[in-house]
């Protein structure tokens, strides 16, 4: 088994983030009376809160990764045949002060049907390309490592379920002459 833990400041930044979103659509609401204008954004707050309250609350892992397949912290397993490939998507990010390269894991889908089968937060970057990419800025390991390890598990347990899927050997039988 294999886990990326989940950056609670991520989850925090997102409780603040929403909090900042329900006092600027609140504050219209009490001035003018306009709930039907503000409604959607005091929901659209209070789901962020809650969902990153929970998140910080339960600590669920960013990605779990066991013989039956990935797990994303919500939503169902997806099996590894489910996937294509686990490859390093991290990028050079250049700015002011030099460039730096990113931690990133990528995951591409064979199918969309597998993408919506992970949860709701998957969906959102996964769903136009079939591909999802996680941050491992939490994880020690190098990347490739991490890579290297989860596309290990991935051939292992695709290899496992053709084995599995052949065809019975024939069964042996004597002939006489």
């Amino acid at each position: 088994m294999f886990e990326v833990p989940r950056n609670l400041l991520v989850s925090l930044g997102r409780i603040g983030a929403g909090l900042m979103l329900l006092v600027v659509s609140a504050v219209p609401c009490m001035c003018g009376g306009a709930w039907h204008v503000a409604a959607p954004f005091v929901l659209a707050s209070l789901v962020i809160v809650a969902v990153s309250a929970r998140a910080f609350l339960l600590r669920p892992p960013l990605l779990r990764a066991t013989r039956a397949g990935l797990w994303f912290g919500g939503g169902a397993i997806i099996p590894w045949h489910e996937i294509a490939k686990v490859y390093d998507a991290g990028r050079c990010l250049e700015n002011v002060y030099g460039s730096t390269w990113s931690r990133e894991l990528g995951i591409a889908f064979r199918r969309r049907g597998a993408v919506l089968a992970a949860g709701w937060p998957v969906w959102l970057t996964a769903l136009p390309g079939r591909r999802a990419i996680l941050s491992l800025e939490t994880v020690e390991e190098p990347s490739a490592i991490v890579v290297a390890r989860l596309e290990a598990m991935r051939a292992g347990a695709v290899d496992h379920e053709l084995d599995g899927q052949s065809a019975p050997p024939p069964r042996a039988r004597v002939v006489r002459r």
